[in-house]
């Protein structure tokens, strides 16, 4: 079984290259005179893909690789070293201190967990421990054991003061695996800024950073993913203007199906199961990486009417496919539908 795991990884991996060749292709299909520079490497448990503008790509992707690994190291509870490691070994005991940039994005992640009713809850690690999609599982934790664990998981037990973070209750703790990838982007388009590259496009996982405009002075196009096919298939492409950040949450990517019942990976902190969703997939962006990661798995809970309110206060756009083909376009985003057998109801 391990080695089946690690196949269907590698293969994932590979698949993921040629959607992200094809999309880089889209994004800066290029009439610039000097080629750029391009560079892959792994971070956040996901290929990281970099393509850079500019006459110093190379420093510039050596720069945004080591921004979006300090990323990894400082909030992967899975790095024993890692600031949230040791804030959830802390838990019920003690305060830990932890750098601006962590408590920047454990303050955003508690006010988008109060702002969406808990459908984003960064304290739910006992939970997303138990299921471990990342292990390629194929049977549910027994009832008792989620039954268990529900109590732990709750974002009221998180409590921040300047530079340092406690959990109330012993047991709970933190998991950032629905933001660390869009932060990552983030810390990477900081990186190019830095910099001073004109342009870039930096992917982690299902989350996508773009800075500056194409090199013929055009706006970026961000290819959507079509969930009924293969991950090299689009549905379609978002147009963005300058610096924007896309990412997308659904439930056919990390699976399994057990006697007739499919378990996805995004999960309910009210039930301890996979989400009911009503939607097929949510690709959101927004100004931030990190922002648009948290949205699109908390509008995927929700679905599309109880996300409206929620991207308007983020001032955040919206594509949310359905599965019975629709796409719903919130926030004005400039989508372009490619693919068929979908119909595109702008709201």
């Amino acid at each position: 079984m391990k080695h089946a795991g690690k196949n269907r990884a590698n293969q994932r991996v590979r698949r993921f290259g040629l959607l992200f060749s094809a999309l880089a292709a889209m994004l800066l299909c290029s009439c610039a005179k000097t080629a750029p520079y391009e560079q892959t490497n792994f971070v956040m448990g996901s290929v990281m893909r970099q393509t850079i503008y500019g006459a110093n790509g190379e420093a510039a992707a050596k720069s945004g690789y080591s921004a979006a690994a300090d990323t990894e190291a400082r909030i992967s509870w899975k790095i024993p070293s890692s600031e949230i490691s040791r804030l959830n070994e802390n838990a019920g005991k003690a305060a830990v201190e932890i750098s601006p940039e962590t408590e920047r994005l454990l303050t955003d992640a508690l006010e988008l967990s109060r702002r969406s009713g808990g459908a984003f809850d960064p304290a739910i690690l006992p939970l997303s421990a138990l299921w471990d999609f990342d292990s390629n599982p194929e049977h549910a934790p027994e009832k008792e054991k989620i039954e268990a664990v529900l109590p732990l998981v709750s974002a009221e037990y998180l409590e921040l003061s300047e530079h340092s973070a406690a959990l109330s209750k012993e047991g709970c703790g933190i998991d950032l695996g629905a933001v660390g990838k869009g932060a990552a982007c983030d810390a990477a388009v900081s990186a190019y800024r830095e910099q001073g590259v004109r342009a870039a496009v930096v992917s982690v996982g299902g989350s996508i950073g773009v800075f500056g405009k194409k090199p013929d002075g055009s706006d970026f196009k961000i290819a959507v993913r079509d969930p009924a096919g293969d991950l090299s298939e689009t549905l379609g492409y978002i147009t963005v203007p300058g610096e924007t950040f896309v990412s997308t949450s659904g439930d056919y990517e990390k699976y399994f199906i057990e006697n007739g019942v499919k378990y996805s990976h995004i999960l309910d902190p009210e039930t301890g199961y996979s989400v009911k969703s009503e939607v097929v997939s949510a690709t959101v962006a927004a100004k931030g990486g990190a922002l648009s990661d948290m949205l699109s798995t908390a509008c995927f809970a929700l679905g599309a009417e109880k996300s409206r309110a929620l991207l308007e206060e983020y001032g955040a756009g919206a594509v949310f496919v359905l599965p019975d083909g629709e796409i719903l376009v919130f926030g004005g985003l400039d989508f372009t539908l490619t693919g068929e057998g979908y119909r595109v109801n702008r709201q």
